[in-house]
């Protein structure tokens, strides 16, 4: 397939509302700067989550973001199996859910609003 390049401008603030980017095609790559310009000052703020992966996405890049403060988990990876996700240089500050990243082959889950308690979905162990 095609590659797709979104290119955040060096130094942008997003701020996270409902709903969150959801990347659902192969060969995206979301990055601050350009390849050729890199920059690492680009901030996604607040929200439920910043990312939501799903279906089988292969090829899918997030490279030098800062993802801060989201209250349930930054990245929510629902794809089913096969689906890729490659982290470059990203940064994460004051998340305020159970993990960064949510892994769950479940991409029905709904994030509405909704609160939701990724400690039961993932089980207790010992």
């Amino acid at each position: 397939g095609d590659q797709r390049d979104f290119v955040v401008c060096p130094t942008a603030m997003l701020i996270a509302t409902s709903p969150v980017i959801i990347v659902d095609s192969d060969h995206i790559t979301i990055q601050c700067g350009t390849d050729e310009a890199p920059s690492e000052d680009c901030e996604i703020s607040g929200g439920f989550s910043h990312f939501r992966i799903e279906g089988s996405s292969s090829g899918v890049r997030l490279a030098r973001l800062r993802m801060v403060g989201s209250t349930v988990s930054s990245i929510m990876a629902l794809g089913s199996p096969g689906a890729t996700l490659d982290l470059r240089d990203c940064e994460w500050r004051r998340n305020l859910g159970a993990s960064a990243i949510f892994i769950h082959e479940n991409e029905n889950l709904n994030d509405a609003g909704e609160t939701l308690d990724i400690m039961s979905m993932v089980g207790t162990s010992g």
